[in-house]
């Protein structure tokens, strides 16, 4: 009979002892910032952000806090934020390998444009000529109905004919050779980029970077917004600031796109640049994100996080 109440006894310390151990955990901050553990969670904590812990206190899945609308429109935000720049890393590594293929040297890249300015200089020389004669007999046929007027006789439908056609292709000619001129403009802009490019891959070889969309992110954005064609010199200070303030190495840059690596310890902050452009504007955008953990969460929540997304917004100042 003894032995029989020591058995069952020893087995209940085991179940009970077992259902201790098997018990959740759960660690959380009430709204002071206060640090609670618990395998109950109070009503008046239940929406706020939880960790459920193992047997040695370690994290094993994490509860997100319930969100505002706030919120939850600026995690869209992101989310679109991140979609973007996906797609804009994709095309600038297909160009990227395409300039890689098609040229051995930046000389074959003036040598291309070369052709290509000469052609359009060729073109632009029979316009001009062109309008030249177009211009001579504009001003004939004008000559020809002040003539009229002057001795008092009606301008015949012919001669007003010729001036409204001679006039109207004046007037496109002129425009085919502004055409011509912006085409060039724009030929010798894509040849310095084009050198630049070129001779940045060939000291840094592509290695197939990628957008860090894991990890958690901060709801705080920097945001600079700059008129479209004037925002170089806003671009290079956004470049120059993410190089100074990243916890971790630049993987990735463009015209529009800056990336870092993933995070490695629970303080680094990882730093996408992203330049989008509008019907009019053009919006440079930092986000950053955090590993996701505990302590990779406070980072990204923390009071250093905000004061990097001022002092960004404040490059415009």
């Amino acid at each position: 009979m003894k032995k029989l109440i020591t058995i069952l006894l020893t087995f209940g310390i085991i179940v009970v002892s077992t259902h201790a151990i098997s018990a959740k955990l759960y660690r959380w901050k009430d709204a002071n910032g206060d640090i609670y553990f618990s395998d109950k969670v109070p009503p008046s904590d239940a929406k706020k952000e939880r960790a459920t812990l193992n047997e040695s206190g370690r994290a094993i899945s994490i509860k997100d806090a319930q969100k505002s609308p706030q919120q939850i429109a600026q995690s869209k935000k992101i989310d679109a934020l991140k979609k973007a720049q996906k797609v804009s890393l994709k095309k600038q590594l297909a160009e990227d390998s395409a300039l890689l293929k098609t040229f051995q040297s930046t000389d074959d890249i003036e040598s291309l444009t070369k052709g290509k300015l000469d052609m359009l200089d060729s073109q632009e020389n029979i316009i001009s000529s062109q309008s030249t004669t177009l211009k001579n007999q504009l001003i004939n046929y004008q000559k020809n109905a002040a003539n009229y007027e002057r001795s008092g006789k009606k301008i015949s439908k012919k001669t007003l004919s010729n001036i409204t056609s001679a006039q109207n292709q004046y007037d496109k000619n002129l425009s085919e050779i502004e055409e011509l001129k912006q085409k060039k403009t724009f030929l010798l802009k894509q040849l310095e980029s084009d050198k630049a490019r070129f001779q940045l891959l060939e000291k840094n070889p592509i290695n197939e970077p990628s957008v860090y969309s894991s990890g958690t992110p901060s709801l705080a954005l920097g945001t600079l917004i700059c008129k479209n064609g004037a925002c170089s010199t806003l671009w290079n200070k956004a470049k120059k600031f993410v190089e100074t303030h990243a916890d971790t190495k630049i993987t990735f840059k463009s015209n529009t796109l800056v990336l870092t690596s993933s995070p490695r310890q629970n303080s680094d902050k990882t730093l996408a640049l992203f330049a989008q452009e509008n019907d009019k504007t053009t919006v440079i955008t930092l986000d950053i994100r955090c590993i996701n953990n505990i302590k990779g969460r406070d980072t990204c929540k923390s009071q250093q996080a905000h004061q990097l997304v001022e002092a960004f917004n404040n490059l415009k100042n």
